[in-house]
């Protein structure tokens, strides 16, 4: 290690010029866009749409910093809610998105099986975001970032998901029964609940975020 002496001449780094990192962005928006436009022509439209929202997607997450497990583990570390709430907001989304779609015939409704298995996957799935620093959103716009720690996590989940669905396919074992809400109350009712859980859940998240600033 260089220890500095009496004398050094220290020389400051020269600044990184403000418009490189635009300027990638920008070509490599226009290199999508490029790619996008090949897929239209050669008439895969679904994959240029595909394309185009999965832009859209990854800018908004790089920018909010949106991550499932952070939204959980900051409630019991800092006590911050903003990515909680995002939580909240998205799943609200996708729950009227959803509804729409199968109230007009645009998709089926699919309901997967509940039992030992569901506990199992949870835990597993649970315990990589711990160890991987983050879920899938959270390690693909970190990934773009060029955060190294991450691409071993991505790499890790590419592999591993074949490996799975092997062991799963040589694995047998007693699927319990599928419970959709919509068979018992009904869409409306399925929704209020939906939604009841929902504000419960935003009304833990201010009042944990008052009381740890509190502390």
């Amino acid at each position: 290690m260089y220890e500095r002496k009496p004398g050094d001449i220290i020389v400051a780094a020269k600044p990184r010029s403000r418009w490189r990192q635009p300027i990638i962005a920008l070509v490599a928006i226009l290199i999508a866009l490029v790619a996008v436009e090949l897929f239209v022509t050669q008439g895969h439209t679904n994959i240029g749409i595909y394309g185009l929202f999965g832009l859209a997607f990854g800018f908004v997450l790089q920018k909010s910093g949106f991550c499932m497990t952070a939204s959980f583990r900051d409630l019991f570390t800092t006590g911050g809610g903003r990515l909680a709430r995002g939580s909240i907001v998205a799943i609200a989304v996708a729950m009227l998105g959803f509804s729409i779609l199968v109230a007009t015939g645009a998709r089926e409704p699919f309901v997967l099986p509940v039992g030992w298995h569901t506990l199992v996957g949870g835990f597993l799935f649970g315990l990589g975001m711990v160890l991987a620093g983050g879920c899938a959103t959270g390690t693909l716009f970190r990934v773009g970032e060029g955060n190294i720690q991450f691409m071993f996590a991505l790499l890790g989940a590419v592999l591993s998901a074949p490996l799975f669905l092997v062991l799963l396919n040589k694995v047998e074992f007693a699927m319990g029964k599928p419970i959709w809400l919509v068979d018992y109350v009904g869409w409306q009712g399925a929704l209020l609940l939906g939604f009841a859980f929902l504000g419960i859940w935003f009304l833990i998240v201010q009042w944990n975020e008052m009381r740890m600033r509190s502390k």
